[in-house]
């Protein structure tokens, strides 16, 4: 088992907050396209706008997830190696 310096750890936080500000965004762009989405539901003149807002909304709701689940993978292999660390110590 290798340890880790201070600097992986350094930027390994780093990612993970870059990380935390794209899904936040992608959040937030998700909720922005499902309020339009909301707004012209069965609006005469906005079909084509609903179905753009849902397709926008799907793809931002999407690109979060996946962004989310790998972060939380990378978090989990993290711990995994730090408490293999100490356990054989």
């Amino acid at each position: 088992m290798v340890i880790k310096d201070k600097a992986y750890y350094e930027s390994f936080n780093r990612r993970m907050e870059y990380l935390h500000k794209t899904v936040d965004y992608h959040t937030h762009q998700a909720n922005n396209w499902k309020d339009i989405c909301r707004v012209t539901k069965g609006k005469r003149g906005y079909g084509w706008l609903n179905k753009f807002a849902r397709y926008m909304n799907r793809r931002h709701v999407e690109k979060g997830t996946k962004i989310g689940v790998e972060a939380l993978n990378e978090c989990c292999n993290a711990m995994t190696e730090l408490e293999n660390c100490i356990s054989k110590d």
